[in-house]
């Protein structure tokens, strides 16, 4: 992230807490961001895709919940996740960037 303010870039990275899923399974986390106004610059996938098939980034206004982690499988309906259940995103779900199958980082202006 590029912090306007000072033009300094910070590297964050955002990890699943203590999640071992099972095929099928949609697990989310959430990270609160400041108010001030951050720039995205870059993602990389610390996951293969022996490990994950597809990971989305999503910007939230509100998460979809308190929990530190939560099984957000609103497609899959069938699961029997022991995690709680709840969406994505609270409210205004808007999806930042996708990764799939080994795809290399990505790397956006400044």
């Amino acid at each position: 992230m590029v912090l306007p303010s000072t033009g300094q870039v910070s590297k964050s990275q955002i990890r699943m807490p203590g999640v071992y899923p099972q095929a099928d399974s949609y697990v989310c986390t959430s990270l609160e961001l400041s108010d001030e106004e951050n720039y995205l610059t870059g993602f990389k996938a610390l996951a293969t895709k022996g490990t994950a098939h597809h990971i989305l980034l999503f910007g939230c206004e509100e998460p979809g919940s308190d929990e530190p982690v939560w099984d957000c499988g609103e497609m899959n309906k069938n699961s029997d996740s022991d995690i709680p259940r709840a969406p994505t995103c609270g409210s205004k779900p808007a999806i930042l960037f996708a990764w799939a199958m080994d795809a290399p980082a990505l790397q956006l202006p400044k």
